[in-house]
């Protein structure tokens, strides 16, 4: 696994390019795990939970591509805390730019583009057994607002809106008759209080 992050942030603005690499397996019959997998996922990353990836709990057949709040593809049967890890999964590629505006001392806006990309679709194709599929599952676009009312970490509310225009390795995975999938959105509002 590997992960950078570059930013110029010259007032207000912040411009930001990030780049994440998690293994995947490409022999799941060498009864060895070469996929990267973590323990326990709130990935502040390429939009963290204000991405559409991110953020949402993606299901394949009876297992989830990946969980709640992951930035990686395991495909574990549920949540970090109720299954173990899974190394033979198809990792990811993942190439984002954002940019944040400080609206005010207590706002924040945040944008973000993620390109992604299964790193190796074999675990994926030993699943649903098909053959060629893409390594491509889309673009993930969100927008988000973070706002602390009380200048602290006390009181935080976060609202957004996101979407994954979907790729064709999702269309192969997820498609109808005509193998295609339509854009997933989602939105989203919360209230982090601590004492």
């Amino acid at each position: 696994m590997a992960a950078l992050e570059v930013s110029y942030s010259p007032d207000w603005i912040r411009f930001r390019g990030s780049v994440f690499y998690a293994s995947g397996d490409n022999n799941v019959a060498d009864g060895r795990g070469g996929g990267f997998d973590g323990i326990v996922d709130n990935t502040q990353f390429a939009g963290g939970e204000f991405s559409f990836w991110v953020r949402q709990q993606i299901k394949l057949l009876g297992t989830n591509l990946k969980n709640l709040l992951s930035i990686y593809p395991d495909l574990r049967a549920s949540n970090k805390f109720q299954s173990q890890a899974n190394f033979v999964n198809p990792g990811l590629q993942l190439y984002n730019v954002g940019v944040d505006f400080e609206l005010t001392q207590r706002t924040r806006l945040i944008t973000n583009c993620n390109f992604l990309f299964f790193d190796t679709t074999a675990p994926l194709e030993a699943l649903v057994f098909q053959d060629n599929i893409s390594r491509e599952i889309g673009t993930d676009l969100s927008m988000g607002l973070e706002s602390r009312p009380l200048l602290n970490n006390n009181c935080i509310l976060r609202a957004g809106v996101s979407g994954l225009l979907c790729g064709n390795g999702f269309d192969a995975l997820y498609g109808n008759v005509d193998g295609k999938v339509d854009n997933l959105f989602a939105s989203f509002i919360d209230l982090e209080v601590s004492f």
